[in-house]
Parts: C-alpha cells; sequence; structure tokens
C-alpha cells in the first residue's frame, strides 16, 4: 500500500499577548495565572523582562506581592517558559513574536 505524505497548514490569527502566549502555553504546562504573569511581563518589557521595574509594576498592577511574583518567575524558569542567561532572565523562544505563526502538520495519509 503506498501512502502519501501530505502537509497540513494553518494560520491563527492571535490578537493580543495573553492570546498568543496561551495558544503556546501547552509546551510549558503553563497555568492559567502562569499566562497571565507571562503575558503582563511581556507586554510591559522595556529593558529586559524581569528587571526590578517590570516586577514591581507587575505585582501592582497583578495585585499580588513580590514576593509572590519571584515565585511565579521562578515556576516559570523551571518550566523553561523564561531563561536566566548571564545575570537575567530572556523570554524562551517560542514566545518572542515574529510576525505571522504558520504551523504545518506533516503527515501520512
Amino acid at each position: 500500500m503506498e501512502t502519501s505524505k501530505k502537509k497540513l497548514r494553518f494560520q491563527v490569527k492571535l490578537a493580543s499577548t495573553a492570546q498568543y502566549v496561551k495558544f503556546f502555553s501547552g509546551a510549558y504546562s503553563l497555568t492559567d495565572k502562569e499566562i497571565v504573569i507571562l503575558s503582563h511581563l511581556i507586554d510591559n518589557t522595556h529593558v529586559e523582562i524581569c528587571d526590578k521595574e517590570n516586577r514591581s509594576l507587575a505585582a501592582v498592577s497583578l495585585g499580588i506581592s513580590k514576593m509572590v511574583l519571584n515565585t511565579y518567575i521562578k515556576r516559570l524558569k523551571d518550566k523553561k517558559a523564561l531563561r536566566f542567561k548571564d545575570g537575567s532572565y530572556e523570554l524562551s523562544k517560542i514566545f518572542q513574536r515574529h510576525g505571522t505563526v504558520e504551523i504545518i502538520i506533516h503527515g501520512e495519509t
């Protein structure tokens, strides 16, 4: 029996950072609260995602203490959504928006 390989292509319109993060969150097993926090950190990053200013703003905006926020940042690091490199945090490449996202699934029919 001969099988042919087909590509399945689709585009997903993700209008906000929260939608974008939620779409890819399954790869990191992120909770709803982790999605909210990561989205907020991304949207308010001016210099570095987890710099002191961004952490302070996030804690106030989200109505949580800095200590609780730091716990979530550690969880995001443990799940590899954030990476600690050269003394600062950086966003995992999957969460760095690069314009249009096209997903291609290869399969056999």
